[in-house]
């Protein structure tokens, strides 16, 4: 069992694999404003140029007679179809740059990041804020199970998917 390296993507009609090795790494270093790697994965926010570098280097691995005008074109209709698309991509490029083996060892949360992607048929159903601020959600499956994310943290406000406050 080969412990998978890559991200699969279904972008441009088909499903792709997006993959980061030593060279793509190096391209997408040389494409990026801070010419850093490190310094992307550790950013909150991207920029759609640094997105879509991400996209062009870890794609050409196997499809390597891509052209940027090409991706361009698959990016407008992948972010026509999926809800948040630019955002899903950034968060399938960070998964792909944290599971490639070369920038970190440990992968643990960027598989956590690509599990919650490929579970769609979970509906987020309350949202719940923490004293310490942080957000956490409840999510209910076709099969009414929940899944939910713990913290020790003490309760203070849950709303349900409309937003609204519920005591």
């Amino acid at each position: 069992q080969m412990i998978k390296k890559s991200v699969n993507i279904n972008i441009g009609g088909e499903k792709r694999e997006a993959k980061f090795t030593i060279g793509a790494l190096e391209e997408l270093e040389a494409m990026l404003p801070s010419h850093n790697v490190f310094s992307l994965m550790q950013k909150e926010q991207w920029s759609v140029t640094e997105i879509i570098a991400c996209l062009y280097c870890s794609l050409k691995v196997y499809e390597r007679g891509i052209s940027r005008n090409k991706l361009d074109s698959w990016i407008a209709d992948y972010c026509a179809e999926v809800e948040n698309g630019m955002i899903d991509l950034r968060l399938r490029m960070l998964a792909a740059l944290g599971i490639c083996g070369l920038v970190v060892s440990d992968r643990g949360p960027f598989d956590e990041i690509l599990t919650a992607l490929e579970d769609k048929e979970e509906e987020c159903w309350l949202t719940y804020v923490l004293t310490d601020g942080e957000s956490n959600q409840i999510y209910i499956t076709e099969d009414g199970g929940t899944t939910i994310k713990e913290s020790s943290a003490k309760l203070v406000d849950i709303e349900d998917n409309l937003g609204n406050k519920i005591q």
